[in-house]
């Protein structure tokens, strides 16, 4: 009688559908929230340099690519847009140490979700500038490699 009950296509349909309503199907076990964000304004003015808004551009664009819950995209299609700062740059007898902000807004309506932070020190090397800035971009997007960060931003 159960074989008979679960091939009717009423009950199966009704199944599937209270299923649907609980979440528990076949895809939500291997879903994951994927967050889309683009890239907004890029600022270096606190370095007075403005150079320095293209290494940003390309660390930020690194950053956001490694992450396995962030898809890159066009600020027309994005959830949040991502808007970046160089704070400080300064060269030290030991390398250079740089430090970025973040902000992470709804692309509707602009409210903040996230305001990140990063700072690192890049040592030797022939060009430790760059190196600085991406790992600092790096130490600010940690959150958002966390799912449970990445739904709170999507909010």
């Amino acid at each position: 009688m159960n074989g008979r009950l679960l091939l009717h296509p009423r009950a199966l349909i009704t199944l599937m559908g209270v299923l649907g309503a609980l979440g528990l199907h076949a895809s939500s076990a291997s879903a994951t929230t994927t967050l889309r964000v683009a890239i907004g304004d890029l600022s270096t003015a606190a370095t007075g340099d403005a150079a320095l808004e293209g290494p940003l551009r390309v660390a930020l664009e690194q950053a956001l690519d490694a992450l396995p819950t962030v898809d890159r995209t066009a600020p027309a299609r994005a959830q949040v847009v991502v808007q970046g700062s160089l704070v400080r740059l300064e060269r030290t007898p030991r390398g250079v140490r740089a430090e970025v902000s973040l902000l992470v807004s709804e692309r509707r309506g602009g409210a903040v979700r996230m305001l990140l932070t990063g700072r690192a020190e890049a040592r030797g090397g022939s060009n430790p500038v760059p190196a600085s800035i991406t790992a600092a971009v790096r130490s600010a997007m940690r959150p958002l490699a966390d799912p449970a960060q990445t739904r709170l931003a999507a909010r």
